[in-house]
């Protein structure tokens, strides 16, 4: 019976081998992941059937993100349900709390979208998303913010600041990084603040050279006054220095994000689906 086993991080650049294209920005979801996982700027875990010829590769941050990589074939099936029945679905049980945990499983070869090839772990549902790209040449706007709101930059000073409300900015730099200061290191971000509370942030996630994505999040209280477009134009203007090409990924039916990527300048470069649910017990 195949199985899937632990990869070294120094080995992960064979994997680029697995993506559906050969060019990262054709299929950026997956290639920005794995690029970071390289660039040790993202905490995946890699599983493969043969490390020296790798058919099929699962990655994992060890939290809700999974990804998928390889052809579908009935090898890499019986491969894949050995995997999760042996491996993962042990290794979900031990981090579940009281809720069985979330998973949201991205695929490269479109095939993994048919039929239930997550079936071990329960009933995973497909929806679509989109992928948005903006390379650093494009222009930046320069919105403007309303009265009583401020941009600032998110770095060691805001993030040492005590009097400051940061918990959402807290959470999601502790989700997707190694560490505050990895995220410190490596990263950057914009903010805007109401009072002593951070009521929007964006910063830079999955980052390799040349490369990262987006993280974007407004409280729900402070929604539709334009502070996101402020901060991610913001965010926009620094990847231009950077030289970063940005990833804006997101719910197919998500609208407002949709309309804020695409008025400051990310255009629509990949359509895919997606697994997404809940653990089995």
């Amino acid at each position: 019976m195949p199985c899937l086993h632990a990869l070294p991080a120094d080995q992960l650049p064979l994997l680029r081998t697995l993506l559906p294209s050969a060019h990262a920005d054709d299929c950026p979801a997956l290639a920005y992941a794995l690029e970071a996982a390289i660039a040790h700027t993202a905490p995946l875990t890699a599983w493969v059937d043969d490390a020296a010829h790798p058919r099929l590769a699962h990655l994992w941050d060890g939290r809700a993100l999974h990804y998928l990589l390889g052809a579908r074939t009935a090898a890499n099936d019986e491969a894949l349900a050995q995997h999760l029945t042996a491996t993962v679905r042990p290794a979900l049980a031990r981090v579940a709390g009281e809720e069985p945990p979330f998973m949201l499983w991205r695929v490269g070869d479109p095939a993994w979208c048919q039929g239930e090839p997550f079936a071990p772990l329960g009933a995973l549902t497909a929806y679509p998303r989109v992928a948005y790209l903006r390379p650093p040449a494009s222009p930046v706007p320069q919105p403007t913010l309303p009265a009583g709101y401020r941009l600032v930059a998110i770095d060691a000073a805001l993030l040492a600041d005590d009097t400051l409300q940061l918990d959402s900015l807290r959470g999601e730099i502790d989700e997707v990084w190694p560490s505050v200061t990895a995220f410190l290191a490596h990263a950057w971000g914009y903010g805007v603040l109401w009072g002593r509370e951070l009521v929007t942030w964006c910063t830079a996630e999955e980052l390799s050279p040349g490369r990262c994505g987006v993280g974007i999040w407004t409280h729900e209280a402070h929604r539709q006054r334009g502070l996101a477009t402020a901060a991610v134009a913001a965010f926009a203007a620094r990847c231009a220095r950077q030289g970063c090409t940005a990833l804006w990924d997101a719910w197919a039916v998500n609208a407002p994000s949709r309309r804020t990527a695409e008025g400051l300048g990310w255009a629509l470069r990949d359509s895919y689906t997606v697994w997404v649910g809940q653990a089995s017990a």
